[in-house]
């Protein structure tokens, strides 16, 4: 269990920023959207309070940019919809004024494009649903409209393809939940229909995935359709651009969270948690194994939550921080540790060298023979789960600078029982 939140909430946002910290900011406590934001360390599992935002707002969208800058998109606030944008800088501390949206909304997505600039998709406007989008620019601070959205929607999801494009799929629309999906190319700034998902649905994740599936191949899964909560997940493949269906969920649920668990995980591990189920919210969470397109019960949250956060750490366990509870907003925070009983877990000093800009770890099944585990950024430790038992692994660290890649650490071994 992690430490409690400074202040309870739910509908906000969690951003893990370059030096490894996660920042929360806003959401709706029991009555009112939240100015306040707060910082998350995992090396001491403590929050500690940051500037506040400029304005106060709840179901907004965060996202970090190239610069390490947080950029805060929109939203509802205390006296309706929101066109305010503002950005955090994670050196000072503080929050500035950007430029307006176009368009108050809410319920929108908001995607960092491969070449810096930032897409807001959708959402609604008061009683309007929104066909609009617009480009963030971070070198002008301005935004500007690009293609509509072929079908207006809310509470939708918008996922980042490995070939650049954005694919949107379903939420709500004038006439009720959507199937449709579509797709945005930068290049041309339009957007065209691409196969439809097998069920209408809102409130839903979408998570894009890693090999042995097709190269950005996304799992959408859960939320809300027209008969109610739903267990269902269907996977979409970028190259044939239809939808299959895969294995179901233990638990229907909406409101969750899904987070891709980094290797020595099967690539593609998908970890879902909490969410609103049919008595209310949930501890439950599940595991989903893209090799066999099976899910399988996980350990359970210490504390049933919806519309929470889940994000990944650099040492592989996950921060699930807020939502609301049975009773209302939360302050409670928790960590998962992926895990089946087997574990690894590294620790090292910190390079004295000034120039240090973080830190990757190695491993393997032979001595000085490494695949990749992860950049860590500047943490100094990390965890590996589910290593292959009866197998020796292999370890090693590297510094890197802003120039190149340091020696690697002296190797060390463990064999897996």
């Amino acid at each position: 269990m992690a430490n409690t939140l400074n202040s309870a909430r739910a509908n906000h946002t969690a951003t893990l920023l370059s030096n490894g910290t996660v920042l929360v900011t806003g959401g709706s406590g029991n009555a009112t959207p939240l100015t306040s934001a707060e910082l998350y360390n995992p090396t001491t599992g403590q929050w500690a309070a940051t500037d506040n935002l400029t304005v106060a707002r709840a179901s907004h969208t965060a996202t970090l940019l190239p610069n390490g800058s947080v950029l805060v998109t929109g939203g509802s606030g205390s006296t309706g919809l929101l066109t305010s944008a503002e950005l955090y800088n994670p050196t000072t501390g503080q929050w500035t004024a950007t430029g307006n949206l176009t368009v108050a909304r809410t319920g929108h997505t908001a995607t960092l494009l491969p070449n810096g600039t930032v897409l807001v998709t959708g959402g609604s406007e008061s009683a309007a649903l929104l066909t609009s989008a617009e480009l963030y620019n971070p070198a002008t601070g301005q935004w500007t409209a690009t293609g509509d959205l072929t079908s207006a929607r809310t509470g939708h999801t918008a996922t980042l393809l490995s070939n650049g494009t954005v694919l949107v799929t379903g939420g709500s629309g004038s006439a009720g939940l959507l199937t449709s999906t579509e797709l945005y190319n930068p290049a041309t700034g339009q957007w065209t229909t691409t196969g439809d998902i097998t069920i209408a649905r809102t409130g839903h994740t979408a998570t894009p995935l890693l090999t042995p599936l097709p190269n950005g191949t996304v799992l959408v899964v859960g939320g809300h359709g027209s008969t109610g909560l739903l267990t269902s997940a269907e996977l979409y493949n970028p190259t044939t651009g239809q939808w299959t269906v895969t294995g179901d969920l233990t638990v229907a649920r909406t409101g969750h969270a899904a987070t891709l668990l980094p290797t020595p995980l099967p690539n593609g591990t998908v970890w879902i948690a909490g969410g609103h189920g049919s008595t209310g919210p949930l501890t439950s969470a599940e595991l989903y194994n893209p090799t066999t397109g099976q899910w399988t019960t996980a350990g359970d949250l210490t504390v049933a939550r919806t519309s929470h956060t889940a994000t990944l750490l650099p040492d592989g366990t996950v921060l699930a921080a807020g939502g609301r509870g049975s009773t209302g907003a939360l302050t409670s925070a928790e960590i998962m540790t992926p895990s089946n009983g087997i574990q690894v877990r590294l620790t090292w000093n910190s390079a004295t060298d000034p120039s240090v800009k973080g830190y990757k770890v190695y491993y393997g099944a032979a001595p000085n023979s490494y695949q990749q585990a992860t950049d860590v950024g500047l943490s100094t430790n990390y965890s590996f789960s589910t290593l292959k038992s009866g197998t020796t692994y292999y370890f090693s660290v590297t510094a890197y600078n802003s120039v190149a890649e340091g020696c690697s650490s002296s190797e060390v071994s463990k064999t897996i029982l």
